[in-house]
């Protein structure tokens, strides 16, 4: 038996064909991955689709390597600047594969006194957060300063492959390498632990993440339109409507006549 795209086609085309029984006849989905089957299967099944570059996602390949082997290879700034900065810092580190209503209140002080904007539903995350510690697959890291919380992360880890999803330092711990510290922990666990076999820094193109990871991926808009449906039909002219809509407002140009 020969394993590729043909074994993974059947599900998604499944999947094509319960939107329409469901009444779905045009769908937006970001972020989708260069690779998604899913725009194959939706086209193979009569369906228009679109795709828009995004963003990216910053990624490195972990198959057979060790944290030692890992940190190696980072840039001298970010090791120099952890080196100097881990025994200053003093900070003491909680690591969690499981939700904890403490560890989570603690964390959302963090979020709220970082230099990050909020991003996303508190509710959703935690939500979120409860699902992936039930099925085994969340991880929290956490780091004190004389027992105020001034660093938090939430990553997953599921079939070998470890994602970040968020993280922060309070502002007024930036001095501390708050965020940094934390991280090489966690990368650790991963690494020397569980093994994964790649790291995945989740959406986003900050300069940071290119001093942890090895590479980026594009990330793209999915837009599809059933042209079989009414609906369909309509889902495609307000699309098309909005793009002239807003390629002549980018031009300086009317939108219609007067």
């Amino acid at each position: 038996m020969t394993h590729g795209c043909e074994d993974a086609e059947p599900p998604f085309d499944e999947l094509a064909d319960g939107l329409l029984k469901a009444g779905v006849s045009h769908l937006f989905l970001s972020p989708v991955a260069e690779d998604d089957p899913l725009p194959m299967a939706l086209r193979r099944n009569g369906w228009l689709v679109r795709r828009e570059h995004t963003n990216v996602s910053w990624q490195i390949g972990t198959r057979g390597l060790s944290f030692a082997e890992y940190w190696g290879s980072r840039p001298s700034r970010l090791r120099n600047t952890a080196h100097r900065k881990s025994k200053r810092a003093a900070l003491e580190l909680i690591l969690l594969d499981r939700f904890d209503e403490r560890a989570w209140a603690d964390l959302e002080a963090v979020f709220d006194a970082s230099w990050k904007q909020p991003a996303g539903s508190p509710t959703l995350i935690r939500e979120f957060a409860q699902q992936e510690s039930n099925a085994g697959s969340l991880r929290l890291g956490l780091a004190y300063k004389n027992g105020l919380a001034v660093a938090a992360q939430i990553w997953t880890i599921e079939n070998g492959v470890a994602t970040i999803h968020k993280l922060a330092y309070r502002e007024d711990a930036k001095e501390l390498s708050a965020g940094t510290i934390p991280s090489m922990e966690m990368f650790r666990r991963a690494l020397d632990e569980e093994q994964v076999e790649m790291v995945d820094f989740g959406v986003g193109d900050d300069g940071y993440k290119r001093e942890w990871m090895s590479y980026c991926v594009p990330l793209y808009a999915l837009s599809a339109y059933y042209p079989f449906r009414t609906s369909g039909v309509l889902g495609l002219v307000r699309a098309d409507g909005r793009k002239v809509l807003s390629h002549h407002a980018s031009k300086g140009m009317p939108s219609g006549r007067h």
